[in-house]
């Protein structure tokens, strides 16, 4: 994972808890290492780019973040599948790989990634319900 990937509010996996980013520092000049503060929902955790983990998008995290799945059939297609909240649908492209209904070329298979795009497309925030 990169930093630049990163925005504050992404959730990622570090010591095998599911945080939020909090704070993304400017990378040592000598190592490189650029540090990283998250939030496990009890405490702030320090750590590095390096040290944490994407979450992948799956049924169980896509329900996490508030999404349905909706199931229909049309004539011709047959039945089908997507997932849906209050404001959006997503598509199921392939095992694991969702897109935005109405945005050409967008893929994702990570759920910051799908966080960025949500955010950057409707100005909202997916945040992980407990």
């Amino acid at each position: 994972m990169e930093a630049r990937e990163l925005r504050i509010g992404n959730l990622v996996e570090y010591a095998g808890k599911t945080c939020t980013v909090l704070c993304i520092g400017m990378p040592d000049p000598f190592t490189f290492e650029q540090p990283v503060t998250v939030w496990d929902g009890k405490s702030h955790l320090d750590c590095t780019v390096d040290d944490i983990r994407p979450i992948a998008l799956t049924a169980e995290t896509l329900t996490m973040l508030g999404f349905y799945e909706e199931h229909d059939s049309a004539p011709g297609l047959g039945e089908y599948a997507w997932w849906g909240n209050e404001f959006m649908a997503l598509t199921h492209i392939q095992r694991g790989v969702y897109g935005i209904e109405g945005v050409e070329r967008f893929a994702c298979n990570k759920v910051h990634a799908l966080q960025n795009a949500v955010y950057a497309i409707y100005s909202k925030e997916l945040k992980w319900i407990q």
